[in-house]
């Protein structure tokens, strides 16, 4: 088991809670789960049953409170499992995703100024054109 202080240490990002519903495809499963979780590189998702460690994953959040719900997807890689759920580390994701996780994240964080630090940093994934190209 990590101590609390080594699992801090390890979080590069700013993680907020958001209640968010999520789905997760990995091959032919999908999994239904609820965002405890969620940073600029991945999410930890409260669902059973869970795509196993290792396995490369499209994630699908759908944003509410606007007139049209908007669908966040990435891709990623699931890090971990435990009893309650799954984290998911983001591979990659078009640039209309990272628009609205940054705004997300942003307006869920207590530490605004931190969150516009860590967007000074590279992204660790790659943002894909939604052309495909």
């Amino acid at each position: 088991m990590v101590d609390d202080g080594a699992q801090k240490e390890r979080r590069e990002r700013t993680r907020v809670r958001t209640g968010l519903d999520a789905r997760v495809q990995s091959g032919g499963l999908v999994v239904r789960g609820r965002v405890r979780d969620l940073s600029l590189k991945g999410v930890y998702l409260l669902c059973r049953p869970r795509v196993h460690e290792g396995a490369d994953c499209r994630v699908t959040l759908v944003l509410t409170g606007a007139d049209t719900p908007v669908p966040l997807e990435v891709d990623g890689r699931v890090v971990y499992t435990d009893d309650g759920g799954m984290a998911i580390e983001f591979t990659e994701m078009p640039a209309d995703s990272l628009y609205h996780l940054r705004n997300l994240v942003l307006y869920n964080s207590q530490d605004t100024e931190r969150v516009e630090r860590e967007l000074q940093q590279p992204p660790i994934f790659r943002r894909r054109n939604p052309s495909g190209i």
